[in-house]
């Protein structure tokens, strides 16, 4: 019995044994991809700096290690030194991911492309603009980066440069309504109102929110327009809603401006108009010139150069005197 009993211990003590290997090779986990965890990580520091959270986004590009200098990590670590004011460190960092070949416009963000126009990097921007009409990227993409793009030249008021690029999005896809408002605003300016007033129904058609730009524009392109009931309106809304801001400074600028200029034409008397003055040919007369010559030089008869001149003697002309060869 006991004989049998070390027997089945001997035999499941070698069972254990050779099993131990393989149970101890499905435990242990594989190794982790390094590049794997790392763009992960770095999808989270873009997420937070979406959501404005830059000390959670720095905390976690922190906790990367061996950290491959690529495109997308470039533009990443470009987009977390902006939003830290790190203007030296975001300008090193996109320029090695704009010269590096592997480098793809669908990996620019807008916060960095806000951040080029907050800094007013408009050579870089046209650049890059300049590359998304060529590139192979989808509609969408390309509307809302020349959407950014454009609307940065607006607020620099580089108009030419910003309807340049809002010219080209395509407006079959869907578009952010400021993009319709700023279209109409060119068009008035070219005194093409029709077009201007289709723009104007399709961003009130579309707009979803208000803020100081909208507004004044808005209220700018109704008054070129000429409908002051929805210029007032506009207006009405900026200087309640934000009345603190540039725009509002520039309406109330406009306003007294008007006022000033209206109350000036109601204080000024009225003038009675200035008489014309009638300007007369003369000529001065030079070596070897007669009467007979001046008449036929300014088709009048020599009766009429005697009558203008009274005091002239036919036969005795001073060289340099001055006479009259029109009646006025």
């Amino acid at each position: 019995m006991l004989r049998s009993l070390f027997l089945l211990s001997a035999i499941y003590l070698a069972s254990a044994c050779t099993t131990s290997p393989s149970t101890q090779t499905d435990k242990i986990s594989p190794p982790k991809d390094t590049a794997q965890l790392n763009n992960v990580t770095l999808s989270h520091v873009r997420a937070y700096l979406l959501i404005g959270n830059i000390q959670k986004a720095e905390e976690r590009f922190q906790t990367i290690s061996n950290l491959e200098l690529n495109p997308e990590s470039l533009l990443t670590l470009a987009e977390l030194r902006a939003a830290k004011g790190d203007i030296l460190g975001a300008q090193q960092a996109f320029s090695l991911a704009i010269n590096d070949p592997l480098f793809n416009k669908k990996q620019m963000s807008s916060g960095l492309l806000d951040y080029l126009c907050d800094h007013k990097k408009r050579q870089v921007l046209q650049g890059y603009a300049a590359g998304l009409t060529s590139d192979e990227l989808s509609v969408s993409t390309k509307n809302q980066q020349l959407t950014t793009i454009g609307l940065c030249f607006v607020n620099e008021q580089q108009w030419s440069e910003a309807r340049h690029w809002l010219s080209q999005i395509d407006l079959n896809k869907a578009v952010e309504p400021i993009v319709y408002l700023v279209l109409a605003r060119f068009d008035v300016e070219q005194r093409q109102y029709d077009s201007a007033q289709q723009f104007m129904d399709k961003f009130e058609a579309t707009r979803t929110k208000v803020d100081a730009q909208i507004l004044w524009h808005t209220f700018e392109v109704y008054s070129l327009l000429q409908h002051q009931q929805q210029a007032e309106q506009a207006a009405q809304q900026l200087m309640i809603l934000f009345p603190n801001t540039a725009f509002a400074r520039k309406y109330l600028i406009l306003t007294k401006r008007l006022k000033k200029n209206i109350q000036k034409t109601l204080n000024e008397p009225l003038e009675a108009p200035t008489p014309t003055r009638v300007q007369v040919k003369v000529h001065v007369i030079k070596k070897g010139e007669t009467l007979y010559q001046l008449s036929k030089r300014y088709d009048v008869s020599v009766a009429d150069l005697l009558k203008w001149n009274p005091t002239l003697v036919v036969n005795d002309i001073a060289l340099g005197s001055v006479i009259r060869v029109s009646e006025q």
